[in-house]
């Protein structure tokens, strides 16, 4: 008898960053294309435990101890990524691949999981294994497609790859840079921002209950992402020494920032703290201020919650910032007067919060309905493709564009 498997496309993930997308794109790969597994695996997989930890110890420290580190890493990064795009835009070619990067110890991982499931398509969620994969897929000799999730309101040049055979992304602007930085059109599908929807279910005054707010002062919270709110510590100072008539709550699982915060002056009944901001705290803020990051604004957008948001700390967050600034989708602070100043605005003036309300959810569904015209098909050769319904255009076509557009100097200035 014979037996007939199923193909496989795999989702690389970072756990701590991308679990939520990858079950968005596992969802809607598998509803939508039926004859095959969608397998998520995570970066502590495909890294191996010891240099997944150490790298995120290593990051962990320089968002404690180095951010004006961290900041000179991230242009000198953003710089590297841009001079390797390039020179292989002016060379109309490929990267070599070196031995040195064929021998690097994860690779061996990485094959593995090629001979393993013998993909027909990988779907990378972070630069890293974007990398990584094309080497082991060269190593391999097979002929599988490698896409490219970015999930950001902005790009980070580290994604971009020429051997890479498409790119999922969020918005235009994304895939517009990625046009200026030699990446064809066909290679690339607007599909929004991954997500499961939202859907408030019960009742708000028993949710707020479960957090132990009582009485019926409005919900700030304070989020930093992975800078435990660091990154801006004198802003949260100053909105808990003027939270009389509002409630704030400071995301943080670092103990020693908990600390911190409790042994201040300023600590009195109307602040309490979390370790994580979940879905169902999200479901009772009123303002969320936060540091430039994709995920948490989007499910703030999702809920019509108003966005006040930090400045920057890397070159990826900056661009973040600067895009949503253009399109008047969040408040900036730079200063703990201006992030009171906001926090305010939107508590006590119902239009300018009715504002902000709707332009982020008006995004977020634009964003959701990305998603669902997004169509994965096999053509008469084999090969996965993904269409966008209506639009005539095949995505991860094999025939492709050799025009390389110039790229735009002064676009990260």
């Amino acid at each position: 008898m014979d037996i007939k498997w199923r193909d496989h496309v795999i989702i690389m993930y970072d756990k701590g960053k991308d679990s939520t997308i990858t079950e968005a794109l596992k969802k809607h790969l598998e509803d939508e294309f039926f004859t095959c597994d969608v397998v998520p695996i995570e970066s502590a997989e495909y890294y191996g435990n010891l240099r997944h930890k150490t790298k995120k110890g290593t990051f962990n420290f320089f968002c404690k101890h180095a951010r004006g580190l961290l900041r000179r890493l991230s242009r000198r990064r953003d710089i590297f990524s841009y001079k390797r795009i390039q020179t292989l835009m002016h060379t109309n070619g490929y990267a070599n691949i070196s031995e040195m990067n064929k021998k690097n110890p994860e690779m061996k991982r990485f094959v593995n999981i090629i001979n393993r499931f013998d993909p027909v398509m990988v779907i990378c969620t972070n630069p890293d294994s974007l990398r990584l994969m094309i080497i082991a897929r060269e190593m391999v000799g097979k002929t599988f497609k490698i896409v490219g999730a970015i999930s950001d309101f902005a790009l980070d040049l580290s994604f971009v790859r020429s051997e890479a055979d498409g790119y999922f992304v969020e918005n235009l602007t994304v895939k517009n840079e990625l046009e200026r930085n030699g990446i064809t059109e066909s290679r690339i599908a607007v599909v929004g921002f991954p997500t499961l929807g939202f859907n408030f279910t019960g009742n708000r005054t028993e949710k707020r209950a479960e957090f132990g707010l009582t009485g019926d002062l409005p919900l700030v919270v304070v989020f930093g992402g992975v800078y435990e709110t660091r990154s801006f510590k004198e802003d949260v100072i100053h909105l808990m020494k003027n939270c009389n008539d509002y409630s704030l709550m400071i995301i943080t699982s670092d103990n020693t920032v908990r600390r911190y915060y409790m042994d201040l002056p300023e600590f009195n009944k109307n602040i309490m703290l979390a370790d994580s901001l979940t879905s169902a705290l999200l479901d009772i803020t009123d303002v969320l201020v936060t540091v430039p990051d994709t995920r948490s604004i989007f499910e703030a957008f999702i809920r019509g919650i108003p966005v006040v948001v930090e400045p920057a700390v890397t070159m990826l967050e900056k661009k973040i910032r600067r895009y949503l600034l253009s399109r008047h989708l969040i408040i900036p602070a730079r200063t703990p007067d201006e992030t009171l100043y906001a926090v305010r605005e939107i508590l006590h003036e119902p239009d300018r919060a009715l504002e902000f309300k709707y332009r982020g959810l008006e995004y977020a569904k634009s964003s959701i309905r990305d998603m669902g015209n997004m169509t994965p098909k096999i053509s008469n050769d084999g090969i996965l493709k993904i269409a966008h319904s209506g639009d005539g255009e095949e995505f991860i076509s094999d025939e492709e564009s050799t025009e390389n557009p110039s790229v735009n100097e002064n676009d990260d200035e």
